[in-house]
């Protein structure tokens, strides 16, 4: 059974009396900002942007942006040094320089690629659907139509089947996921990102979230956020107003920490190879 607020501020100040140091991973979409009727609308306010930055710069603190849209997006609509990025659920990776992707969702780009193509052929015409083609993922975005009619959700699905050995779908908020037919989620990419003994956190506020949180399991602060009638995380926030004032519990709870001076996940990010493999601890 997950908690609220003031547990959550508990189990906080005694992660930083113990372990000091905390890997924070946060969903974009949601989380840090509202969801909006368009992806390509969603802004991160300047207090928010502000309040990131300053967590950036201690070397107790290391942020990661984890988020579902692709790895380019998500690094423009933050625009901040110091953060390491996770894009596409967790299939991509950009920190302290280092990049990284997914093998297996590497493999998998052309049958996305024309997947993709074939979607917006599809749906496109139609009034309030948009196709993001994020190149190792496709999300269908429904939210201008309020909910997607049988015969549309239909025949999204058996154009998808034909690939369901290589990819799985997904059901978030307003949307529908395409994904890799892989053991890897969010959480995973934040233990790649883990170096010894640092505490890790994940908040979020969906479906893909919640893989992450189950991966994570009871040893991390998974945090969702929003209503929901079931969740695998410990910790409960209603939304986006209470996610930063967690941020600025963190920087007042952490304040005693040096500032940073280079990424503190650069130990977990050696190489750009795609087969960089993950550094579990």
């Amino acid at each position: 059974m997950s908690v609220g607020w003031k547990e959550l501020y508990k189990k906080l100040e005694s992660t930083a009396q113990r372990r000091r140091k905390l890997l924070l991973g946060l969903d974009f979409d949601g989380t840090l900002v509202p969801i909006v009727d368009s992806p390509s609308l969603a802004r991160l306010p300047r207090e928010l942007r502000d309040r990131l930055a300053g967590l950036a710069r201690r070397d107790n603190v290391s942020l990661a942006v984890v988020s579902g849209r692709s790895l380019r997006d998500i690094k423009g609509k933050v625009g901040l040094a110091g953060l390491s990025y996770i894009g596409n659920h967790g299939l991509e990776i950009e920190s302290g320089g280092a990049l990284w992707v997914h093998p297996g969702a590497r493999g998998l780009e052309r049958i996305f690629r024309s997947l993709a193509r074939e979607l917006k052929r599809r749906f496109l015409p139609l009034a309030g659907l948009e196709v993001e083609d994020k190149r190792l993922t496709i999300s269908l975005h429904y939210r201008q139509m309020g909910t997607l009619p049988e015969p549309l959700l239909r025949r999204f699905l058996k154009m998808v089947r034909p690939f369901q050995e290589a990819v799985r779908i997904s059901h978030g908020k307003k949307v529908l996921e395409i994904r890799p037919r892989l053991d890897w989620d969010k959480g995973n990419a934040l233990l790649k990102l883990r170096r010894n003994a640092w505490a890790v956190a994940l908040v979020g506020d969906d479906e893909t979230d919640e893989e992450g949180f189950g991966t994570l399991g009871a040893g991390a602060i998974t945090v969702r956020v929003g209503r929901c009638a079931k969740t695998a995380a410990r910790f409960r926030l209603d939304g986006p107003q209470d996610v930063y004032r967690m941020l600025e519990a963190v920087e007042r709870i952490w304040a005693t920490g040096p500032q940073r001076r280079r990424s503190a996940s650069e130990s977990g990010m050696r190489t750009r190879s795609s087969r960089s493999r993950p550094a579990h601890r």
